[in-house]
């Protein structure tokens, strides 16, 4: 049977996005470091990860705790469909995220200070923004968008996301239109890519989008300094509150699992489920 050490060497041999590997790798060398990298994957107990999980909630904040413990329950997942141990000893971990998630999506009111400052400052900015709050997308899709995978007429951008799977992306005319603004005044340049830098006109980097957004916050006077990816929550949460059915917020926002969505934007106790 493989060591920890040997099955973490071919989990991150299967291919994802650099920056997903990147991350599996700190967070998994750490816990195997605890739990000793010549330890056989059979050997490793609840007991031993429950340890672990208690140690990092006196260091790390609940959502940290959440996350890391998701990548546990992933990599032994898959060592036990591997045939490395029975079962999975991190399958009875449980992720406790923070109970209020909504204070994670940017206000109507902050985003539509963002939106109103970009409109006449920046034919750019109010595109991307108009189209992060039309779509929902991640940063990823933001700024891997192409002029080619992207349909004004219709209304449709074909992204790559999280795990580069693509995604169809649905948006307004009022999108359309912030997109041809920019477009229009976008430099001629040997690529394809919507959103790029001022100046040098390369590609924008998700460094650049989150540094971006802090800045607009910042002119803004809003709230908080927001990152992007608070859009994306602030969308999902208005179709929950809508009503809307969580599938077809799943597919707006891209989630792979429509438990992702249940978990992130639909309240566990549903006022309607008493009256059944």
């Amino acid at each position: 049977m493989p060591t920890l050490t040997e099955a973490l060497r071919t989990y991150l041999q299967i291919e994802r996005r650099p920056l997903t590997n990147k991350q599996y790798s700190l967070i998994l060398t750490h816990v195997i470091g605890q739990l000793g990298p010549s330890r056989q994957v059979a050997r490793v107990t609840y007991e031993d990860l429950i340890d672990v999980q208690a140690d990092l909630r006196s260091r790390l904040k609940p959502s940290t705790v959440a996350n890391y413990t998701s990548i546990y329950k992933a990599f032994f997942a898959w060592c036990a469909q591997r045939g490395y141990c029975d079962v999975s000893p991190a399958a009875d971990l449980v992720r406790r995220r923070p109970a209020n998630r909504s204070n994670r999506a940017i206000p109507p009111d902050d985003l539509r200070r963002l939106i109103d400052y970009a409109r006449v400052t920046s034919p750019r900015d109010y595109a991307m923004l108009m189209f992060l709050a039309d779509t929902g997308c991640r940063v990823g899709g933001l700024i891997t968008l192409r002029s080619s995978a992207l349909s004004l007429e219709s209304g449709i951008a074909m992204l790559t996301e999280k795990g580069g799977k693509p995604h169809r992306a649905l948006f307004s005319s009022a999108t359309a239109e912030a997109l041809a603004g920019w477009l229009a005044r976008r430099p001629q340049l040997d690529h394809d890519y919507v959103f790029v830098a001022r100046g040098t006109g390369a590609p924008l980097t998700r460094g650049a989008v989150n540094s971006l957004f802090k800045t607009l916050c910042r002119k803004c006077e809003l709230s908080r300094l927001w990152t992007p990816h608070a859009i994306r929550h602030a969308v999902g949460h208005a179709y929950a509150k809508a009503g809307v059915p969580a599938t077809i917020t799943q597919r707006k926002l891209g989630h792979s699992d429509v438990g992702t969505t249940l978990n992130f934007y639909y309240p566990t106790e549903d006022p309607y489920l008493d009256l059944v």
